[in-house]
């Protein structure tokens, strides 16, 4: 039985579907998708559908499943929606084409891919007779911020803390329930920059974070082995962290870390190339 650990897949069903054939993964194995499921490609319904009739797949949540759910609570999404075009600037200077609605939630998510997930889920609920919108709602509420699972502590983004080294797992545990309530934990990407790797974000060295939200190709490592020198860090205090996200949406790359045998396995160009950690 394989434990995976998969972040940021944001809609790439079918590159999904095809990764885990690659890897043989079965009913046997079990795999943590570390947030980001859904937006910006097209596919979200039946990635949101798979999760649902899979036991063995279990989701944390991410900024987007965040905005999925306070979107919900603000609109029936079921409903025809007061939405208009925009063009807003990203953080790039880049003019962007949105839509927007007159609540600031709503329109949060529907300009970082919710509108386009909006429509697909719509289509299917004519096509299956179901309510998908408000099955994910209820499957969600009880998704956690973060798990802790064999020595590895999982997590969407960024933590606002550090960790002593003598640490037991239930104080752990405790320091993440707090921790959670920041919304750092869901969108900070400073985890993957020069203050974690000085001495700003401990974790204990018997333990190694596993984050997304920020992809490689967006971090100052992304040189000469790309891939190899994006995935791992260790801090000078011996913190070790591995970004899972390897920009999907945009890049056609599909990854998953192994625990048992801390591995990284990357999709590229139809290809499972293997990095070990």
């Amino acid at each position: 039985m394989a434990k995976y650990i998969m972040s940021d897949i944001h809609g790439q069903y079918k590159l999904f579907t095809e990764f885990l054939e690659k890897i043989n993964f079965s009913e046997e194995d079990n795999l943590y998708i570390n947030g980001d499921l859904i937006d910006r490609c097209i596919g979200s319904a039946y990635l949101i559908d798979f999760v649902l009739q899979n036991d063995n797949v279990n989701l944390i949540l991410g900024n987007h499943e965040e905005m999925f759910i306070k979107a919900y609570e603000k609109v029936d999404l079921n409903e025809d929606l007061d939405i208009r075009d925009a063009i807003y600037k990203n953080e790039d200077g880049e003019e962007i084409k949105c839509k927007i609605h007159k609540d600031e939630d709503v329109s949060l998510w529907l300009a970082n891919g919710g509108f386009e997930t909006i429509q697909e889920i719509r289509r299917f609920n004519r096509h299956s007779g179901r309510d998908l919108f408000k099955e994910f709602y209820e499957y969600l509420k009880e998704c956690p911020k973060w798990m802790l699972i064999d020595e590895h502590i999982i997590f969407h983004a960024g933590v606002g803390f550090y960790f002593g080294k003598d640490y037991s797992d239930e104080e752990i545990q405790f320091i993440l329930a707090r921790a959670e309530k920041d919304e750092r934990f869901l969108w900070g990407r400073y985890l993957w920059d020069s203050a974690f790797l000085k001495d700003s974000i401990k974790i204990p060295s018997e333990y190694t974070g596993v984050i997304g939200h920020t992809p490689i190709q967006n971090t100052d490592y992304y040189v000469e082995n790309p891939i190899q020198d994006s995935i791992f860090k260790e801090s000078e205090h011996g913190s070790k962290i591995i970004n899972i996200d390897f920009g999907t949406y945009k890049s056609g790359m599909i990854g998953a870390y192994e625990m048992d045998n801390k591995e990284v396995k990357v999709l590229i160009d139809g290809e499972i190339k293997k990095f070990q950690i």
